[in-house]
């Protein structure tokens, strides 16, 4: 007959234990493809955040496209109100040409005209046309001129204004000198490069 085997709690729990690693051992030995189960779940977790990273740049990418040709276009309107000339000369005849148009609707005529040195901006590519000129009005005139000059249709920009009351034989008149400054699209010429040093014979 044979008698029951008793084993005390400790043993139990060693006997256990070593079950266990006997069975982890197994696993590990027999079926490998456990461990590169877990490691394909880490491996998706790793892709699907890159997927996301991707498709968060895809989405700011489309919407910095979409900003770019909005701001071309509103450059393409601002430059149909440019001058038309290709010459910062032409520019400057452009611009006396509109003054005295503006001037003439008004009843005003144009006391001195001057051409001011063209500036270049020497990066985006635009010159800006000074043109300062003097008109004797009275303060509607002059209030019409101004809102004329700085018409949306074009890009001209009153950029000082100097007034003073006129002769006292004439009430109400204002003696006025204004600069307007027009844009046109381009560069100023290069200076002329220095003549070459004759040669040694």
């Amino acid at each position: 007959m044979i008698k029951p085997f008793n084993l005390s709690k400790e043993r139990k729990n060693i006997l256990i234990i070593g079950i266990a690693l006997l069975a982890l051992g197994a696993i590990y030995r027999f079926y490998p493809s456990a461990g590169d189960f877990f490691s394909a779940s880490g491996d998706i977790d790793i892709k699907k955040k890159s997927i996301e990273k991707y498709l968060q740049a895809v989405s700011e990418r489309k919407q910095l496209e979409k900003n770019k040709n909005q701001l071309n276009r509103d450059l393409g309107r601002m430059e149909e109100k440019l001058l038309t000339s290709v010459t910062p000369s032409l520019a400057a005849v452009e611009i006396q040409g509109i003054i005295n148009e503006i001037a003439q609707a008004n009843n005003v005529k144009v006391q001195t005209m001057q051409v001011l040195e063209a500036k270049d901006d020497k990066e985006i590519g635009y010159v800006a046309i000074p043109v300062r000129f003097s008109i004797h009005s009275n303060i509607l005139q002059l209030k019409e001129i101004i809102y004329r000059i700085e018409s949306p249709s074009r890009l001209l920009i009153v950029k000082e204004l100097n007034a003073d009351i006129g002769s006292r034989n004439v009430p109400g008149e204002i003696r006025t000198t204004m600069t307007v400054e027009g844009i046109m699209k381009g560069r100023l010429k290069e200076a002329e490069p220095a003549k070459k040093q004759d040669k040694k014979t």
